[in-house]
């Protein structure tokens, strides 16, 4: 199933003719899943990998790779990729 959202990169996306940009964002959705801290949204506390956070503390990777998933899982993905940085998924 493809999700579409509004897109962006360090800011939204503007089309050339001046509107907001929607595209297949899948890829933004586990990119942010994996960056947000827990306690970050407000309405789903227990949302977020903590990307940083797991760098910082020297974490193990198995912990993050297992981490990863059960976050993308929970925001209704099905993971067909997780390891050796790679992190592919899709909504069901």
């Amino acid at each position: 199933m493809f999700v579409y959202d509004l897109l962006f990169g360090d800011d939204l996306e503007i089309g050339s003719d001046g509107d907001l940009v929607v595209g297949e964002s899948t890829e933004q959705h586990i990119s942010d899943l994996i960056m947000l801290n827990k306690g970050e949204l407000r309405t789903s506390p227990e949302t977020g990998v903590g990307l940083e956070q797991w760098v910082l503390d020297n974490a193990d990777v198995l912990g993050l790779e297992q981490e990863i998933q059960k976050q993308m899982e929970l925001d209704g993905m099905k993971v067909i990729e997780n390891k050796n940085g790679v992190v592919k998924g899709y909504y069901v």
